[in-house]
């Protein structure tokens, strides 16, 4: 049985091409972000070929869309991002590991919600989600996630 860093190899490096810019813990939840986003469209299959990747990945934005694609990235994201930040904290107040699962469940829950809120609003705003589109949206999340709206 292969480990599990082999059978995930080509999402990783196809994650990790995509953010070639990017430097430090930023690159490191972008990447995880991504390689959690590429599994869950590729059906969570393990050991593909790039071209298989690419083949799932195109059927997934055939069946569901762009917008399910963005939307599971930016949930990782955020949540990637929030936990880095939050999870020893979590984890300190927890008496059972049941606990603290529960509270990385509900932050979860909680940064899916806002996204799902947050491109509603956008949608809304009929908007194209361009460079300067998407860093509005980013703003506007981020605002959501300190509960600044």
């Amino acid at each position: 049985m292969a480990s599990p860093s082999k059978d995930f190899d080509t999402i990783e490096r196809t994650a990790d091409s995509l953010i070639e810019n990017a430097s430090g813990i930023d690159r490191q939840l972008l990447s995880k972000s991504l390689q959690e986003t590429l599994i869950h469209c590729s059906g969570f299959a393990a050991d593909l070929t790039p071209e298989e990747l690419r083949k799932r990945v195109r059927q997934y934005l055939r069946r569901e869309g762009s917008r399910l694609v963005i939307q599971r990235f930016l949930s990782s994201y955020f949540f990637n991002f929030i936990w880095f930040q939050t999870s020893e904290s979590f984890r300190t107040q927890a008496s059972t590991t049941a606990e603290f699962e529960n509270d990385m469940e509900s932050v979860q829950a909680h940064c899916e919600k806002i996204v799902a809120e947050t491109w509603k609003s956008f949608e809304r705003t009929k908007r194209a989600l361009d460079l300067p589109g998407a860093r509005q949206l980013v703003r506007t999340l981020e605002e959501r996630l300190r509960g600044k709206t």
